[in-house]
């Protein structure tokens, strides 16, 4: 709460999108609406965006740099409510899965294990960048 000129200074940076938010571990563009900065969370898409706002009484214009501490809080509580894993948890959920199956030796475990597309993509002309960064 900075008063005279640095105030205003600061707050015209905001407005500008110089100002980053951090929001459940992330930076926050501050000129986004805060839908959709939500969606800039790693497991936030914009229908959850959406669905956390209209919870807790946001308007879809409201913006980033609009938000209050105590408004900050209460979208941690909501994620942690509703057990949202998002960021680093949903990350190691992810990578967990992925070395199940490969302990598995399940194809698609042995596909993840050679950097190959498992979900039943041709390679005989596509995915040449991987394949050729695994050999060399």
């Amino acid at each position: 709460a900075l008063v005279g000129k640095e105030g205003r200074e600061e707050r015209q940076r905001e407005k500008r999108g110089f100002g980053m938010v951090r929001v459940l571990n992330t930076e926050l563009p501050a000129t986004k609406s805060v839908w959709v900065g939500l969606a800039s969370v790693f497991g936030i898409g914009h229908s959850l965006g959406k669905h956390i706002c209209s919870r807790l009484g946001f308007t879809h214009k409201m913006k980033v740099h609009e938000l209050r501490p105590y408004q900050i809080a209460q979208i941690h509580r909501i994620v942690e409510e509703e057990q949202i894993p998002v960021g680093d948890t949903l990350r190691n959920i992810i990578k967990g899965n992925i070395d199940r199956l490969i302990q598995m030796r399940c194809y698609r475990g042995i596909r993840h294990q050679l950097k190959l597309p498992c979900r039943g993509q041709n390679t005989r002309s596509n995915t040449n960048t991987v394949k050729r960064a695994r050999y060399y």
